[in-house]
């Protein structure tokens, strides 16, 4: 037997009295069997014999013959609520992920260089090999050129334009190592950061 919806908190502001006389209204219908207290969408509190018709929706609590909860039942979550939950659930497994990632990088980097002095010098002796061989790449290029230039001036375009392949090939190259370079050094950057870092919490640390 449905009872009228009433405004949310009003069995509160009211106290027990009012909330004995619902029961009282519905516990001959119900005999011995549970009432039901729920709030719909729209904030309003409901009391019955017999659940929400859609059960799914709403959270309930059963009350007593004296009107206390007896049991609380949660609804089931929505799909939007198992959506963000899902989502929330995937943040913290990347960040936990992420963590244990960086853990492993700075142990690495700690193992690796006993000092700024040895990771600046291995960045300097990486640096100072890739220098090295983009002088020979340079020289190299130029090398051709003057070949082909040598060769167009002497009519012999069939080997001049033969010699464009090798020399596209020889700048991709160029290109490669001074990508490379960049990399190299963007990297002992940020290591040399993230070691001083970690050097100066060990020194903080009790």
């Amino acid at each position: 037997m449905p009872i009228q919806p009433l405004p949310l908190g009003s069995a509160h502001r009211h106290g027990p009295p009012i909330l004995l006389l619902i029961l009282a209204a519905i516990l001959p219908a119900a005999a011995c069997g549970e009432i039901y207290r729920w709030v719909d969408e729209d904030g309003q509190v409901h009391m019955s014999d017999t659940p929400p018709s859609d059960v799914t929706r709403f959270d309930r609590e059963v009350i007593d013959r004296r009107g206390l909860v007896r049991e609380r039942r949660e609804a089931p979550p929505s799909a939007a609520e198992r959506e963000a939950r899902a989502a929330e659930e995937a943040r913290l497994r990347a960040e936990e992920e992420a963590a244990a990632r960086q853990a492993e990088a700075d142990r690495i980097l700690l193992q690796s260089f006993g000092s700024e002095r040895e990771l600046i010098h291995t960045r300097d002796d990486r640096l100072a090999l890739i220098d090295s061989e983009l002088v020979l790449l340079r020289e190299r290029l130029e090398e051709l050129r003057q070949e082909r230039e040598r060769l167009r001036s002497e009519g012999d375009m069939a080997q001049a334009d033969a010699l464009e392949e090798r020399i596209r090939a020889h700048q991709a190259r160029l290109e490669e190592q001074r990508a490379q370079r960049e990399r190299i050094e963007q990297r002992f950057r940020h290591d040399l950061e993230r070691l001083r870092t970690l050097r100066a919490r060990q020194e903080d640390a009790p």
